[in-house]
């Protein structure tokens, strides 16, 4: 008879990314509770002088079978693995909240809602970080993406509420953060997880270092850093920045299925409410 696993067994997939000049870095993390029914959904985007763009969404459905396509409201996102080990993908199509101090993740998460997407490749090379590549869509912004990054895959019991731990080497210099509050599914235990941009003698990296005390004890509410901002309105001129491709199953959703991009953006300007257009 097969043991079942342990209920907060999970499977987690991450990736980080930093442009050949260091403008712009950024990660995504989707984590998946088959035992709890739920994913949750990390990425945050950081340069130097830019306001951090965090998107957090801890109550997502499960994937799609035998996927790691990723649906719910505000939110689409696929990670695939071309080839093991060596080739990595992953789309994105969301709203996410630019902060003016990545502070208030710990709080309410005021900011401004704004959409965001990414489409990019992660390519291993024997010895060194990967080689990234592809494009970033946020608010009204696109850039092209030539860099480096990492990526690992964990499964098991999550160590986030268990130990503390820094993978930063000595001597860096803080170029952005982006810290992350982490709530345990089942108790009040919260810890923080501080993922920064600094330097390095080889170039701008990832940091990551998790305290068992987060700064605040507040805990947020369910998408709090996709719906509490200042402004809810999202033009189709604003949306239009973003990629569209993914299916969508709620009206409130930013994407559906679309045979081109074109097809995509002619049905932003098409009645929200679900009519069809006169």
């Amino acid at each position: 008879m097969t043991e079942r696993p342990p209920r907060l067994w999970a499977e987690s997939w991450y990736g980080d990314f930093v442009a050949s000049d260091g403008s712009l870095a950024g990660y995504v993390q989707l984590t998946v509770w088959p035992n709890l029914g739920r994913s949750w959904f990390w990425s945050a985007l950081v340069g130097p002088g830019r306001r951090p763009v965090v998107l957090v969404e801890t109550d997502a459905p499960l994937p799609r079978p035998s996927t790691l396509e990723l649906r719910a409201p505000g939110l689409w996102t696929e990670f695939i693995e071309q080839t093991a080990g060596e080739h990595f993908t992953v789309d994105l199509e969301a709203f996410a909240v630019a902060l003016d101090d990545p502070e208030e993740v710990f709080d309410k998460g005021w900011g401004d809602r704004i959409p965001y997407g990414l489409e990019l490749e992660w390519e291993s090379t024997s010895g060194t970080p990967d080689m990234v590549h592809g494009q970033v869509l946020v608010d009204v912004e696109a850039f092209e993406i030539d860099g480096r990054g990492r990526r690992f895959y964990w499964e098991g019991l999550p160590a986030w509420w268990d130990r503390e731990w820094a993978n930063s080497p000595a001597g860096n210099h803080l170029i952005a953060s982006a810290p992350l509050p982490v709530d345990h599914p089942d108790t009040a235990r919260r810890s923080r997880l501080e993922r920064s941009l600094v330097s390095t003698p080889t170039g701008p990296a990832w940091t990551e270092r998790n305290l068992l005390s987060a700064s605040s004890t507040r805990k947020l509410s369910k998408a709090t850093l996709r719906k509490n901002t200042r402004s809810e309105s999202v033009t189709v001129d604003d949306l239009k920045a973003s990629i569209g491709k993914g299916p969508q199953s709620r009206p409130d959703d930013i994407a559906h299925t679309y045979n081109s991009k074109e097809e995509f953006l002619a049905s932003l300007d098409e009645p929200r409410d679900g009519t069809p257009p006169s």
